[in-house]
């Protein structure tokens, strides 16, 4: 990944992989200094999140016709910023792509790793997510971008820190999961990838992918009241406990 500056030698770094791709793709007629510079600051500007490696390659593919890009005509025996655009954005589709299929991968991994736990070692891991978690708010007091939400809902239940439900607050978790799913749905649409907008479409379908869309709304509710007491009574970083057990919820 480029640093993001323009700074003599990230442009200089850029500029030799410019003139590494330009000779890649059979171009004679060099861009002069100036244009070659201003191609790499344009790479620093928009591209800033590719390596020179994934450069090369991006053009390489492009070469050999084994990228998917829109119907483009160049001036023959030219180099410029709109063929920069178009070979960068659909190779950063199929990086993406990668990206997507290694995390889904790595979370199957993960879920059989969890199946195949036994119940004492499924409440260790559930406790020790849980405090990974509950460690960072009580530091930062914020909640964390990502946790093992799941995960620290059975703690909590094992626990039986949580209150049993009524049919209308159940009712409530399940409008939010709704209204939560669509909302994500329609950012993904915003940003172009309809093929993926189909999450509310999901929880009306699939019970167990709601219960635990609403599961994980109760725990981000648990952990805000515990950042609430923790900026409101330092001294007391935890919620009340419940010693019902809400067997029935979700």
């Amino acid at each position: 990944m480029w640093k993001k500056d323009d700074s003599n030698t990230t442009i200089m770094q850029v500029k030799l992989t410019l003139l590494a791709v330009i000779k890649k793709i059979g171009i004679t007629n060099l861009p002069d200094e100036n244009l070659l510079g201003e191609f790499a600051k344009y790479i620093l500007r928009y591209y800033a999140d590719f390596n020179s490696k994934e450069i090369l390659y991006a053009f390489e593919l492009y070469s050999s016709q084994r990228l998917s890009v829109p119907e483009f005509k160049t001036p023959f025996n030219s180099f410029n910023t709109v063929l920069i655009s178009i070979v960068l954005n659909a190779y950063r589709d199929i990086r993406n792509k990668k990206i997507r299929e290694a995390a889904k991968k790595e979370e199957q991994e993960k879920e059989e790793k969890l199946m195949n736990m036994s119940a004492e070692e499924m409440k260790e891991y559930a406790a020790k997510m849980y405090q990974i978690t509950i460690d960072y708010i009580r530091e930062y007091k914020k909640m964390p971008v990502y946790a093992n939400w799941l995960a620290c809902y059975a703690h909590l239940k094992n626990k039986k820190l949580l209150s049993v439900l009524s049919q209308k607050e159940q009712d409530s978790y399940i409008q939010r999961a709704y209204k939560e799913a669509e909302s994500r749905d329609l950012n993904k649409i915003a940003s172009g990838r309809e093929f993926d907008a189909r999450e509310l479409q999901n929880l009306k379908n699939n019970q167990n992918a709601l219960f635990d869309a609403c599961r994980e709304l109760r725990v981000r509710d648990h952990f805000q009241d515990v950042i609430f007491q923790l900026t409101n009574n330092p001294t007391n970083g935890q919620t009340g406990t419940n010693t019902n057990d809400p067997e029935q919820d979700f």
